[in-house]
């Protein structure tokens, strides 16, 4: 009975969530490197923010 449940379950999150939670999954990839690249762009060389001391 519990091996029915559980496969039902699967089934259901294939069909519903697995499409959004790879979605969901990419675009917080895609902040990680923005963020990465805003934090320590500027240790490569990279001027993403215009200096606030001119």
């Amino acid at each position: 009975m519990r091996r029915l449940g559980r496969a039902i379950g699967e089934i259901l999150y294939g069909m519903v969530l697995h499409d959004m939670v790879r979605a969901h999954i990419r675009q917080r990839g895609s902040m990680e490197h923005l963020f990465l690249l805003i934090t320590f762009g500027d240790l490569v060389g990279v001027p993403i923010i215009p200096p606030y001391y001119c």
